[in-house]
């Protein structure tokens, strides 16, 4: 399963439909609101004799039109973009709207209310309420004498000049603002602007190689051949000693799992060791995505050595070297199309590992949605969703040493160490040293054998510092009687005794029996 195609398609495509038709419903009523609610401030400006009713049907200059209304300074426009105080402003508004036709100023709340809302402008705008205002009409300055012998006309005073022309620069100034901003964020969320603090190094940045045009034209990968009909084999594979399941051979890195791995099994570091895959038909390949380690988690992932230079070999003849930097992650190898029938990657030089020699490739990916879409982070989530938290861990280990001896003291630490015995003796002796934080609890189980024939099993679940308390010893003892020979001596040959902690495999001792 791809990370980018986890979801049923089928749930995916109703979820989509349903979620268009709330969309388009949703604009279609958005629109009427706004388109209704423009027409009553319209209306109601022309109530008033107020000019320019027609910006109410513009943004920012309505906000200019309300404020006409209620009687308020046109610099509270500037209030209206300020975070909580443009709530406050808003309500002031409506309350001064209110009382200019006349009503209380409660009646702002029924013009706040959804649904509501559009009766109590409408009834503003379309009933009577408000025309007795609206129609007071321009006195002339005459003015009658009482005797009515004297009339003392007074010129009207001149009209103040029109605002119109300030309103609109602010108008424009907070567009810019608002349409800056926008851009800024776009670009911000695009990751064309960068903030240095947002930088991590837990997804690997994809390595850029210039493309031909007409390769990006046909795309990342464009004959993919089905991955499980590919053959994938390797100039030596590891084996684990452990005990405790681990598969390193070279299959592993079709897998998309970080914590499994193609792992070499040569004494100099595995330079010149090589995995091939060999694809059932011809490929069309640009981009490889390789994950160079053992990525169960980041600290394995440095006790194991890394990839760091390797060359890439195709059935044309065709060969690329490249070198990784040491990251923990998904890198992308990009190159000119090849069309090919394998791919073989010869490993030429390794970032050293801090505890272990062996060199690990978690993934050699050509099909992924991830390696198509070069995203490192998204191959990275995947392996953490889908596959981290099933990855094989080796058990903690508590048996530091074992060995056999002729005699142990009453706190079973061993007399001395032995690796043969006569037939004669009466009782053998297998001691292991414990960690000295080894919890209760614990079963340790010895597995004693003749050859390879198993001839006694011992479980042990209690143990005790010795009277020192700086070491602590497990020990299990056999008779003769318990493999009792024709001639009543222990059998000669080979013998070995087997530890395990917690049914895993922990330590093996091998010692002989011969005749005195």
């Amino acid at each position: 399963m791809d990370y980018y195609s986890f979801i049923n398609p089928g749930l995916w495509g109703t979820a989509l439909t349903y979620s268009f038709l709330f969309s388009l419903l949703y604009l279609v009523v958005a629109i009427f609101a706004y388109a209704f609610t423009a027409l009553c401030l319209q209306l109601m400006a022309k109530k008033k004799n107020i000019p320019n009713s027609w910006f109410a049907w513009i943004p920012i200059l309505n906000i200019y039109l309300m404020c006409q209304i209620a009687q308020k300074p046109a610099w509270w426009i500037i209030l209206c973009f300020i975070p909580f105080v443009s709530t406050v402003i808003t309500i002031l508004l409506l309350v001064g709207i209110a009382k200019a036709f006349g009503k209380s100023g409660w009646f702002a709340v029924l013009m706040i209310l959804p649904i509501v809302n559009l009766f109590a402008w409408g009834y503003l705008a379309f009933s009577k309420t408000g025309d007795k205002a609206s129609e007071v009409k321009e006195q002339t300055s005459t003015e009658i004498s009482k005797d009515k012998s004297q009339i003392s006309v007074q010129p009207s005073p001149e009209p103040r000049k029109s605002k119109t022309w300030v309103i609109l620069a602010i108008v424009l100034i907070i567009l810019g603002i608002l349409i800056g901003g926008g851009i800024w964020g776009y670009f911000k969320v695009k990751g064309l602007i960068e903030d240095p603090s947002s930088v991590t190094n837990e997804a690997v940045e994809k390595e850029e190689t210039p493309i031909p045009e007409e390769e990006k034209e046909e795309g990342i990968n464009p004959v993919r051949p089905d991955k499980s009909e590919v053959t994938v084999s390797a100039s030596s594979v590891s084996r684990d000693t452990t005990g405790t399941g681990f598969d390193y051979s070279p299959s592993q890195v079709l897998d998309q799992d970080f914590s499994t791995s193609w792992t070499e099994d040569v004494k100099d570091e595995g330079k010149d060791e090589w995995i091939l895959l060999e694809f059932p038909s011809k490929a069309k390949i640009n981009t490889l995505g390789i994950v160079p380690g053992y990525a169960r988690d980041t600290d394995i992932y440095v006790e194991n050595n890394r990839l760091k230079s390797f060359e890439l070999e195709f059935s044309d003849g065709t060969k690329i070297n490249k070198e990784l930097p040491d990251k923990y992650g998904m890198h992308f190898i990009e190159f000119s199309t090849i069309e090919t029938t394998f791919l073989k990657l010869t490993i030429k030089n390794i970032y050293s590992g801090s505890k272990y020699n062996d060199t690990c490739i978690a993934e050699i990916d050509i099909w992924s949605d991830y390696v198509l879409n070069k995203d490192a982070q998204a191959a990275l989530n995947y392996y953490k969703k889908y596959k981290g938290v099933y990855a094989l861990k080796p058990q903690e280990k508590y048996i530091i040493d074992a060995f056999m001896t002729n005699d142990i003291t009453e706190t079973l630490a061993p007399d001395v160490k032995l690796y043969s015995y006569a037939a004669d003796m009466d009782t053998f002796i297998a001691s292991a040293r414990l960690r000295l934080d080894t919890p209760q609890g614990k079963t340790f189980t010895a597995k004693w054998y003749q050859g390879n024939k198993l001839f006694y099993t011992d479980k042990i679940t209690s143990y005790a510092p010795t009277y020192t308390g700086d070491k602590m010893y497990i020990a299990s003892v056999v008779t003769v009687n318990t493999l009792l020979g024709e001639d009543g001596l222990w059998p000669t040959g080979d013998y070995k005794v087997v530890w395990y902690e917690n049914g895993g495999l922990s330590r093996s001792v091998k010692f002989k029996v011969a005749a005195q």
